[in-house]
C-alpha cells in the first residue's frame, strides 16, 4: 500500500510538471510572436515606410503580406490617427486616434503593447503593438501598428498534439476569455470560470487544483497578468482523474493480486511450511516487480534478453511501439527490421557488448513519432526506457521555422540582429549583421574588441552605449545609435543600432539586444536633400523667387522674404491674405487666376503651374509664374504651397522670339516663292536654247559649223548643270523635297551609272570600273535621290582625276550597305576635308573655272545625306586619291526577278501625232521644231482649250501629249492631259515638262501615272524619256 500511495503522489507531481511544461510552450510561442512583432516594427519604421507615398506604401505592404502569418495585420497612420496604408485595404481611412496605445506610441516614441481590443475590421479580439515613425526632421509623423489576432492560439495548438484532457485559456486584464482550446461554444467573450478569477492578479506563476466548468477536478498551471506576457492571463489545465487513471488501474490490479495471494495463502494454510514460505516469497517478488513497473508509468519500459527478445513491455511501451502486436518472445530486430544497421542498432550493440548505458533520439519509421531512448545493459539482457518527445521536437521545429521567418523578414529589410552581454563584452551577431560590418563569421567573433575595430574613429564616442550618459542615467530601455563603420575593404557605411537595454537592480546595464540596419543609402539621400535645400536657397535668392504657403483650414497665407521683394511690398506694411494678394494681381488676370486655382482644386491634381501679371508698385507690370502643389488629408484639401518666380525677362524674350519667327516664316515664304519663280523663269529661255541647238544638228555644215555648235551645246550643258545644282541646293534648303523610301536594288542603279560614265572617263583616258553586286543586294532609300548622290560623287571623282582610275563598289556589313567611290586623283588635305561639303568650295580651282562646276556637287551630297539619313564619309591624302562612302540600311531581297534591260529602240517619230502644250511661245516653237525633226506630226497649243480645239480639226487620235505644268490663268498641264484623254476616249501616253521645284507637280503627275521631265532638258534626254514611255505603253502606235 505504501508503494501505491507513493506512486499516486509521483503521478500527481508529474501531472503538475506536464501542465507547467505546456504553459511554458504556450507562453514561449506568445513571447516569440511578441518579439518578432517588435523586430518587424523596427524594420518597417527604419526602412522609411512612413515616408513613402500612399501608393508605394500600400504596394510594399501588399507585397510582404504573404510573408506574414495570417493572424498579423499591419497598418500605418498619420499624426491625426488616420490609417493611410494597411495590409487590410478596408482599414484605410479609419481613425485610431481614440486608441490609448496609439497616443502612447506617438507621445513616447517607444514601442507600446496595448490592452486587448476588438479589431474594427475583423471584429475579433486582438492585441496591438505600435511604434512611431519619424519625418525627415526627426519628429514623430505617425504610428506603425501590428495587430495580433488571438486566433494565433487556435492555429498554434492545432499543430500540437496536446493530451485529450488538456485545456488552454487566454484572458485579458478584465478576466474576459479571449481564446479557449479546445473550442467550446459560448466560452470566448465570457468571464473566466469563478475559481480562476481570483488568480488574475497573483504575482507569480503557480499550479493549483480547482474544479473546472464541468465540475471535474483539474490540475492547472497559471500565469497571471504580471508574470508572463504583459496584460494577458494564461492557464493550462489537465483533468486530474484522467491523469491518475493509469495509476488507479494499476493500484486496483495490485490489490486484486494481493487479495488473490492472501486468499490462496489461506486456502493452502495446511500445506507444509516450506510451501507457505515459498508462496510468501513469490508474492513478495511479484509485489516488488509490480511496484517497479508501476513506478515507470511515464516512460515506456521494455525488457530484452541477451538475444534481443522482448521479455516484458509495460502498457506505455505497448501503446508507443507495439501497434497492437504481441511482441513478447520476438526478436527486436525481427519485429523492427528497419532499425537494422542504423545508428540506433550500432549504439545498442555497443552498449550490450561494453555493458555501459547509452541514450539516443530517434524517429519511429512506422509511427512517425520521436522518442528518447535510455538503455541499461545487465547480466540478463537490457532494460530500455522510452519517452515520447514528439511535442518537444515539434516545438523545436516551430522555433526554427519562426527564426527562419524572422531572418527572412530582417533580410528583406536589410537588417541584422545582435545580442550583447554588456558585462562580459561577448555577443551574438546574425549573418546579416556580419554582412553589414563586412566581416566573416568563420574568422571574426562577436566581441566588443572586434566591433570597435570597425567603428569609425570619429564616431566612437557616439557609437558606444557607455557614451550615452543621458540614456543610462534615465535607464531608458529603447536605444537608437547611428554611427559609421569602416569595412575591412575600406568602404565606409552608416549603421543604425536599435534595441532594448536590460538593467540590473542597481541600474547597471546588463544586456543589449536589437537590430543593426544599413542606413548608408538613407544617409546619402539625407545629405543629397540637405545639399538640394542649400542649392534651392541659393537659386531662390539668385532668381529673386519667393515661397508661399496657404493653410485652407484657417485661411492663413505665409510669405517668404523673397515674396515680399517679388511683389514690391514690405512685411511691415503688408499682411498677405487672399484679398490683399488679388489686389496685387493685374485686374485683367484676376478672374483667370481664380478660375485656374479652382480648376486645380476640383481636378485634384498633384501639382500645378500658372502664369499671370502683377502690378508692381515701382516697376509696373511684371509677369509671375506660380508653381505649387496641393496637400490633401483624408481626401480633403488642407494646404497649398509653392513658388513664385519673376519671368518678365523670359516673357520679353519669348515675344522677341515670336516676332523673329514670324519674320523668318515670312522670309521663308518669300524664298519659296522666289525659288519657284526663279526656277520657272530661268529654265524657260535655257530650255529654248537647248531645243534650237538640237534642231541645228541637221542643218549645220559638218566641216565649218559642227565645231562651234558642239561648243555651244557644251556651254549650254554646263549652264544647265550649274542651274540644276543651284536650284537643287535651294530646294533642299527650302525643304520642298520629300524622299520616297522603298526597296532599291543596287545592281541596276550601278549598271546605269557604269553605262553613263564609262564614255566620259574614257575621254579623259581614265579606267572606270563598277564592281557589280549580287542581284538580291538592295537598300532602303529613295532611288532618284540616292542615284543623284552617287552621280555627284562619280562626277566629282572624274573631274579631279587626271590619270589613273575611278572605281565604284559596295559591301554589306552589320545590316548596312557601304557604297564606295574611289579615285586616284589629286586627293584632299586633312584641313580641306571638313570644307569640301560647303557650298562653292572647290579644291584646286583657284581660277574659278566654271567648266569644273560651281562647287555644289558635294554640298548637295551632304544635304541629301541628312535628308535620307545615309552617312557620308571621306578618306583622302594629297596626291594619293580619295575614297567617298555612303552607308544605307540593307533591305530584303526583291520579291520578283529583276527585269533584263530592253534593247534600245531607234528614236523616231514615225509619223506619230504629238500634242505640245506650252504657254511660252519661244519654248513652244523650239519643241515643235525638234519634234518635227524627229519625224512627228505636231499639234501645238498655248492652253488646254486651244489643244482641244486643234484636235477637233484633225481626223486622228494623238499618240503623245507633252505639256508644261504651269500654264496661263492658273491652269496646269495635268488638267489639259485629263481633258484631252477624255476628249479622245483613251489613255494617251503623256509627259509633264516643267521648271517647277515644288512637290505639287510630282503629286499631281503621280496621281495620273505621268512621267515628269524637268527643264532645262537636253534634246537627247527628252527623246530618251519619250522613247522609254512609248516602248512601255501598249497604246503607242504609229500614226493612224
Amino acid at each position: 500500500m505504501h508503494n501505491i500511495l507513493e506512486l499516486r503522489k509521483s503521478r500527481e507531481t508529474e501531472t503538475r510538471l506536464e501542465s507547467m511544461q505546456l504553459l511554458d510552450q504556450v507562453e514561449s510561442e506568445q513571447q516569440r510572436i511578441a518579439d518578432d512583432i517588435g523586430h518587424v516594427l523596427v524594420a518597417l519604421t527604419e526602412m522609411g515606410l512612413g515616408r513613402l507615398s500612399p501608393a508605394a506604401c500600400q504596394d510594399t505592404l501588399l507585397r510582404i503580406r504573404g510573408k506574414f502569418p495570417p493572424y498579423l495585420a499591419v497598418s500605418v497612420s498619420n499624426r491625426s490617427g488616420i490609417i493611410w496604408c494597411s495590409t487590410q485595404p478596408q482599414a484605410r481611412g479609419m481613425s485610431v486616434a481614440d486608441r490609448s496605445y496609439w497616443r502612447e506610441a506617438l507621445t513616447t516614441g517607444e514601442q507600446t503593447n496595448g490592452a486587448t481590443l476588438t479589431s474594427r475590421t475583423t471584429g475579433r479580439p486582438s492585441i496591438p503593438f505600435a511604434l512611431a515613425y519619424k519625418d525627415e526632421n526627426g519628429a514623430a509623423a505617425g504610428v506603425v501598428t501590428v495587430l495580433l489576432d488571438t486566433t494565433w492560439l487556435t492555429l498554434f495548438l492545432r499543430e500540437k498534439s496536446l493530451p485529450d484532457d488538456a485545456e488552454v485559456v487566454i484572458a485579458d486584464r478584465s478576466g474576459i476569455v479571449l481564446a479557449h482550446q479546445p473550442e467550446t461554444p459560448d466560452t470566448v467573450g465570457r468571464p473566466l470560470h469563478t475559481p480562476y478569477q481570483a488568480l488574475l492578479d497573483r504575482g507569480e506563476r503557480r499550479v493549483v487544483e480547482a474544479p473546472g466548468s464541468d465540475g471535474r477536478m483539474r490540475i492547472t498551471a497559471v500565469s497571471p497578468l504580471a508574470a508572463g506576457v504583459p496584460n494577458l492571463y494564461v492557464h493550462v489545465s489537465l483533468d486530474k482523474d484522467e491523469s491518475m487513471r493509469p495509476v488507479n488501474a494499476a493500484a486496483r490490479r495490485t490489490l486484486v493480486i494481493f487479495a488473490g495471494l492472501f486468499l490462496f495463502a489461506g486456502l493452502t494454510a495446511g500445506w507444509s511450511l516450506w510451501r507457505f514460505l515459498r508462496a510468501h516469497e513469490l508474492a513478495r517478488s511479484n509485489a516488488l516487480r509490480m511496484a517497479a513497473v508501476l513506478g515507470s508509468t511515464v516512460d515506456g519500459v521494455i525488457e530484452l534478453d541477451r538475444d534481443w527478445r522482448f521479455t516484458y513491455l509495460n502498457d506505455k511501451a505497448v501503446s508507443l511501439v507495439a501497434q497492437g502486436r504481441d511482441l513478447r518472445g520476438r526478436s527486436l530486430w525481427d519485429a523492427f527490421p528497419e532499425l537494422v544497421d542504423t545508428p540506433l542498432w550500432h549504439k545498442a550493440h555497443q552498449a550490450m557488448v561494453e555493458q555501459v548505458p547509452t541514450d539516443a533520439e530517434f524517429r519511429g519509421m512506422r509511427t512517425g513519432r520521436w522518442f528518447w531512448m535510455r538503455a541499461f545493459p545487465n547480466a540478463n539482457g537490457m532494460s530500455v526506457y522510452l519517452l515520447d518527445i514528439t511535442r518537444r521536437r515539434q516545438a523545436e521545429d516551430d522555433l526554427r521555422k519562426s527564426k527562419d521567418r524572422l531572418s527572412l523578414a530582417l533580410e528583406s529589410a536589410m537588417a541584422g540582429s545582435f545580442d550583447w552581454d554588456l558585462t562580459s563584452g561577448q555577443g551574438h551577431w546574425s549573418e546579416e549583421t556580419y554582412r553589414i560590418f563586412g566581416l566573416d563569421p568563420a574568422v571574426h567573433e562577436a566581441t566588443s574588441a572586434v566591433w570597435r575595430s570597425v567603428v569609425h574613429p570619429d564616431d566612437f564616442d557616439i557609437a558606444t552605449l557607455k557614451a550615452q550618459s543621458d540614456i543610462l542615467a534615465k535607464q531608458q530601455t529603447y536605444v537608437r545609435l547611428e554611427y559609421r563603420i569602416i569595412q575591412p575593404g575600406g568602404a565606409v557605411r552608416w549603421v543604425s543600432s536599435i534595441g532594448r537595454v536590460n538593467y540590473g537592480e542597481d541600474g547597471t546595464p546588463l544586456h543589449f539586444s536589437g537590430l543593426n540596419l544599413d542606413i548608408t543609402e538613407r544617409k546619402a539621400l539625407e545629405e543629397a536633400l540637405r545639399r538640394s535645400e542649400e542649392r534651392l536657397t541659393i537659386a531662390l535668392t539668385a532668381s529673386e523667387a519667393g515661397i508661399w504657403d496657404f493653410d485652407r483650414r484657417d485661411r492663413t497665407l505665409a510669405w517668404s522674404d523673397g515674396m515680399y521683394r517679388l511683389y514690391g511690398v514690405s512685411p511691415d506694411s503688408f499682411k498677405p491674405n487672399e484679398d490683399s494678394f488679388f489686389d496685387l494681381v493685374h485686374p485683367a488676370d484676376r478672374d483667370s487666376v481664380r478660375r485656374f486655382t479652382n480648376d486645380v482644386l476640383e481636378a485634384r491634381r498633384s501639382d500645378y503651374r500658372g502664369e499671370f501679371r502683377i502690378l508692381h508698385p515701382r516697376d509696373g507690370v511684371r509677369w509671375i509664374m506660380a508653381i505649387g502643389r496641393p496637400v490633401y488629408e483624408n481626401g480633403r484639401l488642407v494646404r497649398l504651397s509653392g513658388l513664385n518666380i519673376d519671368i518678365t525677362g523670359r516673357k520679353a524674350m519669348e515675344e522677341a522670339l515670336r516676332d523673329a519667327k514670324a519674320k523668318a516664316d515670312d522670309a521663308n515664304v518669300s524664298k519659296s516663292k522666289f525659288l519657284a519663280a526663279a526656277s520657272h523663269d530661268l529654265r524657260q529661255p535655257l530650255q529654248s536654247a537647248l531645243l534650237f541647238a538640237g534642231v541645228l544638228q541637221r542643218h549645220i555644215d559638218p566641216d565649218k559649223g559642227r565645231g562651234p555648235l558642239a561648243s555651244l551645246e557644251r556651254a549650254l550643258e554646263t549652264l544647265k548643270n550649274l542651274l540644276d545644282s543651284l536650284l537643287d541646293v535651294s530646294r533642299l534648303d527650302a525643304g520642298v523635297i520629300t524622299p520616297q523610301i522603298g526597296t532599291v536594288p543596287l545592281r541596276p542603279m550601278l549598271e546605269e551609272i557604269e553605262a553613263a560614265y564609262v564614255p566620259i572617263a574614257a575621254s579623259k583616258g581614265l579606267e572606270f570600273t563598277v564592281a557589280h553586286p549580287a542581284l538580291d543586294l538592295a537598300v532602303r532609300s529613295d532611288r532618284l535621290l540616292l542615284g543623284r548622290m552617287l552621280r555627284n560623287l562619280v562626277e566629282n571623282a572624274i573631274r579631279y582625276t587626271e590619270a589613273g582610275y575611278v572605281r565604284v563598289s559596295c559591301q554589306a556589313q552589320n545590316g548596312m550597305i557601304r557604297i564606295t567611290v574611289q579615285d586616284s586623283g589629286i586627293g584632299i588635305s586633312a584641313e580641306q576635308q571638313t570644307k569640301v561639303f560647303e557650298e562653292f568650295h572647290q579644291v584646286g580651282n583657284p581660277e574659278r573655272d566654271r567648266s569644273q562646276g560651281l562647287g555644289l556637287g558635294l554640298a548637295i551630297v551632304k544635304r541629301l545625306s541628312r535628308l535620307l539619313s545615309h552617312p557620308v564619309s571621306v578618306r583622302s591624302e594629297p596626291a594619293h586619291g580619295s575614297v567617298f562612302s555612303i552607308e544605307a540600311p540593307r533591305a530584303a531581297a526583291p520579291t520578283v526577278p529583276l527585269p533584263a534591260p530592253e534593247a534600245e529602240a531607234t528614236p523616231s517619230g514615225e509619223g506619230r501625232l504629238a500634242v505640245l502644250i506650252e504657254d511660252d511661245v519661244i519654248v513652244l516653237m523650239g519643241l515643235r521644231t525638234i519634234f518635227q525633226e524627229w519625224g512627228y506630226e505636231v499639234a501645238i497649243a498655248g492652253s488646254t482649250e486651244q489643244a482641244v480645239e486643234r484636235l477637233r480639226g484633225l481626223d486622228r487620235r494623238p499618240d503623245l501629249i507633252v505639256a508644261d505644268y504651269r500654264l496661263r490663268n492658273g491652269r496646269i498641264g495635268t488638267e489639259a492631259i485629263v481633258q484631252i484623254r477624255g476628249f479622245v476616249g483613251s489613255s494617251i501616253p503623256a509627259i509633264i515638262l516643267t521648271g517647277e521645284i515644288g512637290t505639287e507637280c510630282d503629286r499631281d503627275a503621280a496621281a495620273l501615272g505621268l512621267a515628269v521631265v524637268r527643264k532645262p532638258v537636253a534634246p537627247r534626254q527628252l527623246q530618251s524619256a519619250i522613247q522609254d514611255l512609248l516602248n512601255h505603253n501598249p497604246l503607242s502606235q504609229a500614226g493612224d
